[in-house]
């Protein structure tokens, strides 16, 4: 069969969605999909999928607008970016209660590296490629409860920009992962219940080497000296969020979504943030 969407981490059944149908409430919803394939935004995913052995292998084709994170930690789309690549994943049951998905697959971003961009005296960095890999496991604990994990990693190997200040570039090793159990029959037979734990996309490893001025000479040279800066950030960001959907009556539901973030955008520094949501569905 043939898969379309909008977005190369959604729509398409990969990673959780190949093994676990239940629905998560969470309030990061891309708590569950591929951080490397949510690097490509508003474009299209191209796919197919065909049973091998005891499993169902999946490939596909991806392009989009590449997302750009700033220094608050927050992401937008920036039309002069594009991110595209290719993904294969395999997803089959081991036993009557687990379910596997495994992933990887090859990313190619132009004029930024894991969603970083930088420009002017830094340069732009040519086209990026990161190999990556998924690991997605669903293991049924009762008819009703699932606990869940995903863990992602990627090594990218950018070329140092041919102006500016940046003369050599290490390997950017990145992960992210995300825990938790979701399960209905909480209050009532119809509602629906998940926690989840979560880190998005981080720099593990990596370092640039800048060329930098340091002083003339007597008969005025230019004097340069290297210096190597280290991408790590200084926190990890970590959010724990519980969401609850529940019917109150035949006409009325509710929702609820609240959770925390630690050393939100990866910042040692920042400030630890609360958030809540809720909605009600009433039927006329």
């Amino acid at each position: 069969h043939v898969l379309m969407a909008d977005h190369a981490g959604h729509g398409l059944p990969l990673g959780l969605r190949a093994i676990e149908s239940a629905p998560l409430l969470t309030a990061d919803p891309s708590a569950f999909i591929n951080p490397f394939l949510g690097l490509a935004e508003k474009g299209y995913t191209f796919g197919m999928g065909q049973r091998y052995g005891d499993g169902i292998l999946r490939m596909a084709a991806f392009s989009g607008t590449g997302m750009t994170t700033n220094n608050d930690g927050f992401q937008s789309l920036d039309s002069d970016m594009v991110a595209h690549g290719v993904v294969v994943d395999y997803a089959l049951r081991p036993t009557a209660f687990t379910s596997l998905s495994v992933q990887t697959g090859l990313l190619m971003e132009d004029g930024q590296i894991l969603g970083l961009a930088s420009e002017g005296v830094f340069g732009t960095p040519a086209s990026v490629p990161s190999l990556f890999s998924s690991v997605t496991v669903a293991s049924r604990l009762s008819d009703t409860w699932t606990l869940l994990a995903q863990a992602h990693g990627g090594v990218s190997r950018p070329d140092a920009p041919s102006l500016g200040l940046v003369k050599d570039t290490s390997p950017v090793i990145a992960s992210a992962f995300s825990a938790g159990l979701t399960g209905g029959s909480v209050l009532n037979p119809d509602d629906r219940l998940s926690v989840i734990l979560s880190q998005p996309l981080r720099v593990e490893m990596g370092e640039l080497g800048l060329s930098l001025p340091t002083g003339r000479t007597v008969d005025g040279r230019l004097l340069q000296g290297n210096v190597d800066i280290s991408l790590t950030p200084s926190g990890r960001e970590m959010t724990l969020g519980i969401g609850y959907r529940g019917v109150i009556n035949e006409s009325l539901s509710a929702e609820i979504r609240t959770g925390v973030t630690r050393h939100p955008g990866h910042d040692a520094g920042a400030a630890t943030e609360l958030f809540g949501i809720g909605s009600f569905d009433l039927d006329f």
